[in-house]
Order: structure tokens, then C-alpha cells, then sequence
């Protein structure tokens, strides 16, 4: 392991510490999801299970 890597640890291990003890806030990222998402229904989920082996010419039992 290099140097590096293990000061990296100490501080992450520090950081824990310190979120634990509420000495400090964690770190957070978020990712934006777009609201323009398509909608698919239960009936169309079950349909395209069915659908899936005969597009690809796979026996419908497994």
C-alpha cells in the first residue's frame, strides 16, 4: 500500500470518527434525474416479459 493510500485511509477513518461523534457533517453529491422519464404500466411490464424471448429467439420456458 502506498503512502498515500494509507493517508487516505486515516482521513476517511478520522472523517468517520468525527461524523459519528456529529463533529462534522458528511460529504454528499447529488445526481439530477430528469422528470422526463417515460412512464411504462404493469400491463406493458408483463407484456414485454413475454415478448422478450420470442424477439430474441429464445425458448419462452427456461
Amino acid at each position: 500500500m502506498s503512502k498515500r493510500m494509507g493517508e487516505e485511509l486515516i482521513e476517511a477513518m478520522q472523517e468517520l470518527l468525527d461524523y459519528s461523534e456529529n463533529k462534522i457533517e458528511l460529504r454528499t453529491s447529488s445526481i439530477p434525474i430528469s422528470p422526463d422519464c417515460e412512464v411504462i404500466s404493469p400491463e406493458e411490464i408483463i407484456t414485454a416479459k413475454g415478448k422478450f424471448p420470442e424477439i430474441h429467439g429464445l425458448a419462452k420456458q427456461v
